[in-house]
């Protein structure tokens, strides 16, 4: 895998990177109950924004942030604040996703962002 650097990353624009992973069997199981910690933390969110009826990210963060962490003790704080933005983003501006709580499968995608990893270049090694 190299890794360059793109004269826009030079200059301080994001840019998106897609990575295939090459895991071991124990660092895919891990890997996948991370998946499935972060998607039921969504869930959960999801449940409480529902009961409040609190959508917005910034109330839903107070709202639920720390419960979320309290209940799910294996989630990282960051890991957190993206599941309250991805609830927030799934009840933004459709009146048609406010009739019921959103449910999030548990084996579904989850958004990564630089917060979220760590990069050894001359390893060529990921951390998520």
């Amino acid at each position: 895998m190299a890794i360059r650097r793109s004269a826009a990353k030079r200059h301080g624009l994001p840019s998106v990177v897609q990575l295939r992973l090459a895991t071991t069997p124990a660092q895919a199981n891990v890997l996948a109950t991370a998946v499935q910690v972060c998607n039921q933390a969504a869930t959960y969110i999801s449940r409480l924004a529902w009961q409040q009826r609190t959508f917005a990210i910034l109330d839903l963060h107070r709202l639920a942030y720390h419960q979320a962490r309290a209940h799910f003790g294996a989630l990282a704080a960051q890991a957190a604040v993206r599941a309250i933005a991805r609830v927030a983003g799934a009840y933004a501006n459709r009146r048609a996703t406010k009739k019921r709580a959103h449910i999030f499968r548990p084996h579904g995608a989850i958004p990564y962002n630089a917060r979220l990893m760590s990069w050894n270049r001359d390893a060529r090694i990921v951390s998520l």
